[in-house]
């Protein structure tokens, strides 16, 4: 177990190691660099920008930039943000639960309905149920999320008026069900994909569930099937 958890971790770091060298590579590669937002401003000249290359080190080779960058982020170091000057890490602090809360809920929710889904397509399996949530699965895994969430928002919130478009809460109103007001359209677009994913894997776990001889042995005895391949698979 030890092994494999050490196998496990050092392939991530090295995932990650590869994504930031990939990153920092687009970035400096594209048109502008990373001063591109700068060179949109009227206002800036190219000496203005040759300045703050120096200021920036970004006038030195790309390698030690990247080095001089991981070493800063590994002591803390992320730098300011070029919006409005905050530390990177302050503003990362600020969205951290309002992320937590809609990954968590948008969790909950694809686990529930999953769950639910892929043991009621395997124990009626080929079923009009069953072929209804094969389809809506695949065309879960196939749409991107974004274009649900836009498809959301045109429906509920511009041409019903049901839900908010946007924003946690709504100002001078902190309650908890303002809270789940604005809660509930983006939480259900991103629990849309992993109910496809979870829905496909209780699917399978069950039909490998019914197939144990100790499922057999329950049916024959009078017990309820679903209630025994809760049990085991959940």
């Amino acid at each position: 177990m030890r092994g494999f958890l050490l196998n496990r971790l050092s392939q991530s770091l090295i995932l990650l190691l590869i994504v930031s060298v990939i990153g920092f590579l687009v970035l400096n590669l594209l048109p502008g660099g990373p001063l591109a937002q700068f060179g949109l401003d009227p206002g800036m000249t190219q000496d203005d920008l040759d300045r703050l290359k120096e200021q920036l080190g970004l006038n030195r080779p790309l390698l030690m930039q990247y080095l001089d960058w991981a070493w800063r982020l590994l002591q803390g170091d992320w730098g300011h943000s070029f919006r409005d000057g905050a530390p990177v890490l302050a503003v990362i602090g600020r969205h951290v639960f309002a992320t937590l809360l809609l990954m968590g809920t948008s969790t909950a929710i694809a686990i529930a309905i999953g769950t639910w889904i892929g043991i009621r397509g395997a124990t009626h399996r080929y079923s009009m149920f069953d072929h209804v949530a094969t389809v809506g699965a695949m065309v879960a895994l196939s749409i991107p999320t974004f274009w649900f969430g836009l498809v959301g928002i045109y429906i509920f919130s511009l041409r019903l008026g049901w839900l908010p478009a946007g924003n946690m809460y709504t100002i001078g109103d902190g309650s908890v069900l303002n809270y789940l007001h604005h809660l509930i359209l983006p939480s259900i677009v991103l629990s849309l994909v992993h109910v496809a994913i979870w829905s496909r894997y209780m699917r399978t776990a069950t039909l490998d569930a019914i197939s144990q001889d100790f499922v057999k042995t329950a049916r024959a005895k009078g017990l309820s099937e679903r209630r025994v391949i809760m049990k085991h698979v959940v």
